[in-house]
């Protein structure tokens, strides 16, 4: 049976560090990064989804009553020294623009090495202080947190989790290998979900890279070598060195020797997103982006794949 969808019910919000803390994530900030799943309900028919991405956070579920697609919208803000941990979720709005406002919504958690549980307060009320009471139950639904509200989830991805844990710069590297096509692109803070295209791809064969962004009228191919230097809980610190092909209906030509800091983190095993410099080929190597995200002005560009078993097509400049 169809089911109607309402707003998409997401929470959303960042994952405010402390000051001291600046710079890539590490710590639970990184520890949290990907996607949980948290099934709930008597007869698990229902389910939470909450993702984490750099400092954006999303929570998705199903209303108890009609099935309809729910989400909840906020700033999140985590503070792992505290015992209890603390992750409160503040600035609250359910559903879509214009949704309803809601106070602060204080909660503790704790993580494991595939888990994480979340005692989430009422709104208004005051902060858990202990994980005792029955988790995932099936009443749980928008407004959502209506009474103390404890979750279990599991991580999506626990393979890729344990591998990034281990922090080993040669282990990571060869998780990166294989057939990559674009999925979504992000500069200058505007993103946009694109459909895999034949002429943008990825393919990483030992430390070898070979990138092509190729169109009609104009396009470019990177080939190489890679490496990564050090990892950061999920992220990997990677250093390139292209030489690039470009060619338009306007000019065409070669630059050798490009060298550029970059990070790399595999989302899932199936996901790969990279942040590399979108600017002068001579400024690509000054300095080491600090997280997956853009903003106006800057000229970072951050670059989501899905990997593919379909081999890259010829590229002809």
């Amino acid at each position: 049976m169809n089911r109607r969808i309402v707003a998409l019910i997401v929470m959303v919000g960042s994952v405010i560090p402390d000051p001291a803390e600046a710079g890539p994530p590490s710590g639970d900030r990184a520890r949290l990064a990907g996607e949980w799943r948290a099934v709930i309900g008597p007869k698990k028919d229902r389910w939470f989804t909450l993702e984490v991405r750099d400092e954006q956070v999303s929570l998705t579920s199903t209303s108890p009553e009609t099935g309809d697609l729910l989400c909840l919208r906020a700033r999140g803000v985590i503070d792992e020294k505290a015992e209890p941990k603390r992750w409160d979720w503040v600035d609250g709005v359910t559903g879509g623009p214009g949704g309803s406002k809601l106070p602060l919504m204080p909660s503790i958690y704790k993580l494991g090495e595939t888990t994480l549980t979340l005692c989430i307060a009422r709104p208004g009320d005051p902060r858990p202080t202990d994980f005792q009471g029955e988790a995932n139950r099936g009443d749980i639904g928008l407004p959502l947190f209506e009474k103390r509200s404890l979750l279990i989830f599991e991580r999506r991805n626990p393979a890729v989790a344990r591998a990034a844990d281990a922090g080993d710069p040669a282990k990571q590297a060869k998780r990166f290998a294989g057939n990559w096509k674009i999925s979504r692109m992000e500069s200058h803070g505007v993103a946009s979900d694109v459909e895999p295209l034949e002429f943008a791809w990825l393919k990483i064969a030992g430390d070898r890279l070979d990138f092509v962004m190729d169109s009609m009228a104009s396009g470019a191919r990177e080939r190489g070598t890679f490496a990564v230097v050090g990892v950061r809980d999920r992220f990997c610190e990677v250093d390139v060195k292209v030489d690039v092909e470009y060619g338009s209906d306007l000019n065409h030509g070669k630059v050798k020797g490009i060298t550029g800091k970059e990070i790399w983190k595999l989302v899932d095993d199936d996901t790969l997103q990279r942040c590399s410099w979108g600017g002068k080929f001579s400024e690509r190597g000054r300095e080491r982006p600090k997280g997956f995200s853009t903003k106006a002005g800057d000229e970072w560009m951050v670059i989501t794949f899905k990997r593919t078993k379909d081999s890259p097509p010829v590229f002809t400049p």
